[in-house]
């Protein structure tokens, strides 16, 4: 499936660029203006397109796109409309145009599609609001009291949110709708994947027919669910190709950035987890930062180094990296809704040595097919050093790090016949082994290596 070659970069579209300043919301901020729950910045579906160079340049090919149907919030996870692209960023033929254009440029488009609930601006929430029981769709959402009241809250929501309303996927008609709306995007936009917002918190069987009548449209169309959790029971059935790799996420920096497990946990809870995972770990959207986390470059802080080693590990396993808007040049940002800053275009504030090391695992991961495709092979750990490898067909790469102290001499086993390794990263040369063995004098901390079979 093509879903596997991707390299995806998530946008959320209010931040990125403001390409047209027609479709601007009333009193937006200035562009590197604080961010809070309720601002816009005037960033759209125009300014993606103008920035179709640099997302070239950096080697992305997939665009996961932050909710785009008309909305209330600068998020846009409260719909009021699921037939319509929110206005401030465009509008239906422009965004025909707008997933032209990114295909032209091998670009694949994946939506947000946010089903367990809606707006509490969205028309029939309204009108159950004003109608109550009498109204037509009063059994829609899971009201618990009539009539409705936001304090204390007499409906299920999202989160505790007032202004996210829950579906009731009891009622036959709900499923219908939101069913509809989802084809007539898949159907009508040429649309390459859906993300799929709160997937745990609706019924499987909705997601059932959701990929049933998805997939008569589309084939090929990739489906990833929005867990948090295990997501093992979620992938029977072929109701998912994937979902966001929290666990892995959390997994990278327990290792690299708390360091509270060694070498041989994270090895062991990598292993557990892909043995977990079978197949569909390689449609396992691999984020280390995103719209709902600090930023990658926050996190780490003045920890470098262990950021530079957790984007080589995220691009070195099995699944699609995932790369949040900004952190390639090191966006700062804490929690929601800090982390969502708007884009910084000024090259002088960009910190292109890790732009640079984004660049270069792009590269390696479109070079070499075992870092896609590849099995994968945990091969030793000792204290905080730690080796793996990616085998396709008769391609090995082995990926080496060294967390922790000097190792001194010591002795990687590559479980492999091949006697020559090509190191092309990050520097290239030749590395010779010896019953398949390769022993180096020293491993220093934070060193890192990827090594191709010959």
């Amino acid at each position: 499936m093509w879903f596997q070659d991707a390299i995806v970069y998530q946008i959320f579209p209010d931040r990125f660029f403001n390409g047209d300043r027609t479709n601007d919301p009333e009193d937006i901020v200035a562009w590197q203006a604080k961010p809070t729950n309720n601002n816009f910045y005037g960033g759209d579906l125009r300014g993606i397109l103008d920035k179709l160079d640099y997302l070239n340049d950096l080697g992305i090919n997939t665009i996961y796109l932050n909710p785009i149907f008309q909305a209330t919030t600068n998020h846009r996870y409260d719909t009021i409309d699921y037939y319509q692209i929110d206005h401030a960023l465009g509008n239906n033929d422009s965004f025909r145009e707008f997933v032209e254009e990114l295909h032209q440029h091998n670009i694949r488009i994946i939506l947000d599609g946010v089903f367990n609930h809606c707006g509490n601006n969205h028309p029939f929430f309204i009108d159950v609001v004003r109608n109550g029981q009498r109204s037509p769709y009063a059994d829609w959402f899971e009201i618990q009291e009539f009539p409705v009241s936001v304090n204390p809250l007499s409906y299920k929501t999202c989160g505790g949110c007032e202004y996210l309303p829950k579906f009731n996927f009891q009622n036959p008609a709900v499923r219908s709708y939101l069913l509809q709306a989802a084809c007539y995007w898949t159907a009508n936009f040429n649309i390459d994947g859906w993300r799929l917002d709160s997937a745990q918190r609706i019924p499987q069987s909705f997601w059932n027919s959701f990929q049933s009548e998805i997939r008569k449209i589309n084939p090929q169309i990739y489906l990833c669910a929005e867990l948090w959790h295990e997501p093992t029971n979620f992938f029977q059935n072929n109701l998912f190709d994937g979902a966001s790799n929290y666990l892995l996420r959390q997994l990278l920096l327990d290792y690299f950035n708390e360091e509270i497990i060694d070498g041989e946990d994270f090895l062991y809870e990598l292993s557990s987890l892909y043995n977990r995972l079978g197949e569909n770990a390689f449609g396992m959207l691999n984020l280390v930062g995103c719209h709902d986390t600090p930023r990658v470059s926050s996190v780490f802080d003045d920890k470098s180094q262990s950021l530079f080693a957790t984007i080589l590990v995220q691009f070195c396993l099995p699944g699609i990296p995932q790369i949040y808007y900004g952190d390639e040049i090191g966006l700062q940002g804490g929690k929601d809704p800090d982390c969502r800053r708007s884009m910084i275009w000024e090259k002088k504030q960009w910190n292109t040595k890790l732009q640079s090391h984004f660049k270069t695992m792009i590269n390696l991961r479109k070079e070499f097919p075992a870092l896609v495709y590849g099995d994968f092979h945990p091969l030793q750990s000792y204290n905080h050093m730690l080796a793996f490898k990616r085998v396709f067909h008769n391609e090995e790469i082995l990926v080496i790090i060294n967390r922790g102290l000097p190792t001194g001499r010591i002795a990687i086993r590559t479980q492999s016949e091949k006697k020559t390794w090509e190191q092309v990263f990050p520097d290239k040369k030749i590395i010779r082994s010896n019953n398949s063995e390769i022993i180096f004098k020293n491993l220093n901390p934070f060193q890192t290596m990827i090594l191709v079979g010959k």
